[in-house]
């Protein structure tokens, strides 16, 4: 009678094993890339409205997109084989959700706290505050204003005598976290739907009656 004197396998060498195969990574960073290259104008056009955020995100994003998707693809194969499809279904829907409710948030805040500058332009280029200071809120309100018009007859150099510093930096945050949200959720959805729930079972293809 054989002894069974297998040694258990350490998770770590699993993991290692996981990794050194390339397809899942070649796959990320192919989904990644394709992403990113094809709709890059999308996602920067449509970031906060200064290029050094806009930049920033699309990068910061596309970085921990990537991480996401070797975690979660690497958790599936390794340790929820049996659920696979299961597991990717969940991961499609909750990031699907959380990229939707993200751009739509994104939007609404878009829309409160950036605006075109100078008047007139229709690019929207610039961030306002949270909250206006008093006397800028009425000084718009008085003459009409809108706030590209009040931002250029105090000039742009004066923009904290409209918005304090720390309104104008949370406006930003605030836009760069949903922003990165949108994206992650989109690209993480996408890579789940590709790589889990549209890909055939290697376990079903190599399994072949006795």
């Amino acid at each position: 009678m054989p002894k069974k004197n297998a040694k258990k396998r350490a998770p770590i060498q699993d993991v290692i094993e996981f990794f050194q195969t390339k397809p899942v990574l070649t796959k990320a960073v192919e989904i990644v890339t394709f992403l990113f290259t094809i709709f890059g104008s999308f996602f920067i056009s449509f970031a906060p409205p200064e290029v050094d955020t806009a930049r920033g995100a699309v990068g910061l994003a596309s970085f921990v997109t990537l991480a996401l998707l070797l975690l979660i693809s690497a958790t599936a194969r390794l340790y929820i084989k049996d659920r696979f499809k299961a597991l990717w279904l969940v991961v499609f829907v909750v990031f699907f959700i959380v990229g939707v409710v993200s751009g739509f948030k994104y939007r609404q805040d878009r829309a409160q706290y950036a605006f075109a500058y100078p008047p007139g332009s229709t690019e929207v280029n610039t961030i306002g505050g949270i909250e206006m200071l008093p006397d800028a809120a009425q000084e718009m309100r008085d003459n009409g204003w809108d706030k590209a018009t009040l931002l250029a007859e105090h000039g742009p150099q004066y923009i904290t005598t409209i918005w304090e510093e720390s309104s104008v930096n949370q406006a930003k945050g605030l836009l760069f976290k949903t922003y990165f949200f949108f994206v992650v959720g989109i690209a993480v959805s996408l890579f789940s739907l590709t790589e889990g729930l549209l890909s055939k079972s290697k376990k079903t293809r190599k399994r072949s009656p006795n």
